[in-house]
């Protein structure tokens, strides 16, 4: 009988033998409901880590003011569509910025946002055409080996 435990991720109470247990890089553990809602928790992390990435390249300061900017577009937008949106628009927003002269960091920021919150919701994730032809799929030509026989299977 495991002892009771708490899910990092949603809260919910659980067992330590049902729970799907993590690790730390201090190694310490951790227990949540499922490996699934783990993978999706660490690909939200890594896809919000990126967009902070993309912001500190635009703006090239760690203001405060930024953060609860970010936090701001996610109210709107999930991780994974503010990541992509960067990554398709990171010139547009750095010509944009880098054009116009501020005063202040704070009103970069703010311009920023406002361009970002304008322009996120008509944003629509470009999608990779992928094509596959026929050419692509190679015929297998597999002829099992007969079973090799010894001395115990012959009949004399």
């Amino acid at each position: 009988m495991g002892r009771r435990c708490i899910c990092k991720i949603c809260g919910a109470e659980l067992n330590t033998d049902t729970a799907f247990t993590g690790t730390t890089l201090k190694g310490n553990h951790y227990y949540c409901c499922s490996e699934s809602e783990y993978l999706n928790y660490n690909s939200e992390i890594v896809s919000k880590n990126n967009v902070i990435d993309y912001v500190f390249q635009l703006c090239k300061t760690n203001n405060s003011a930024l953060f609860k900017e970010i936090n701001v577009w996610h109210e709107t937008a999930s991780w994974s569509k503010l990541e992509n949106y960067f990554r398709d628009n990171i010139e547009y927003l750095t010509n944009v910025l880098n054009n116009k002269s501020f005063e202040k960091i704070y009103y970069k920021i703010r311009y920023l946002s406002g361009i970002v919150k304008n322009n996120i919701d008509d944003y629509k994730e470009s999608v990779p055409d992928i094509q596959i032809s026929a050419s692509e799929f190679i015929p297998v030509n597999y002829k099992p080996k007969s079973k090799r026989k010894g001395f115990a299977d012959i009949d004399v």
